[in-house]
């Protein structure tokens, strides 16, 4: 089994809840009258590419497990419509929340299954699930209309897109929160 990586998912935390940040809110867009929530849409540049959302999400896909563990400690599974990539056991802690999500893949899903659960944001946490090769590229999203989000973690690594791939220095504090 392989060792959890916490830094890993505090990073993921710190990046996507600029995205996310509506998304717990009772505050949500209004189709009857037009009017947008608070806060939306929002934007985050990240790995050369930025990514929009118009409204806090109500149907978000995860294509990795960093990127699950972080949605569902966000209170977010009722939001989740889906989860894949799995490497090792679930966090006790999210157990619980983690079963009110549908399982798409034990690794990655095919993208017909993942636009099968209608999304309206997909993140991940590893640069080779949204890249060619891997379930779709940002590009692929966007153009079905569905925004991706990847853990800015994986820009700097010296293989971007290639995995896990080494780094050219240590993942440090500052760009996490960056």
């Amino acid at each position: 089994m392989r060792p959890r990586r916490p830094l890993s998912l505090l990073a993921t935390a710190a990046l996507a809840a600029p995205l996310l940040a509506g998304c717990g809110s009772s505050t949500s867009a209004s189709s009857a009258g037009g009017a947008e929530a608070a806060g939306f849409p929002a934007s985050v540049e990240r790995c050369d590419r930025r990514t929009t959302v118009d409204a806090p999400p109500q149907r978000i896909a995860s294509l990795n497990q960093g990127s699950t563990e972080i949605l569902l400690s966000l209170g977010l599974a009722d939001r989740m419509v889906g989860a894949a990539g799995w490497t090792d056991p679930i966090l006790p802690s999210l157990a619980d929340e983690n079963e009110k999500v549908d399982r798409l893949a034990d690794q990655a899903p095919s993208f017909e299954e993942l636009l099968a659960t209608e999304p309206d944001l997909v993140t991940a946490s590893f640069a080779n699930t949204l890249s060619e090769g891997g379930v779709a590229t940002p590009q692929q999203l966007a153009d079905v209309g569905v925004p991706a989000y990847l853990s800015a973690v994986e820009c700097e690594k010296s293989d971007f897109g290639g995995g896990d791939g080494a780094r050219d220095r240590p993942l440090e504090m500052s760009t996490i929160y960056a």
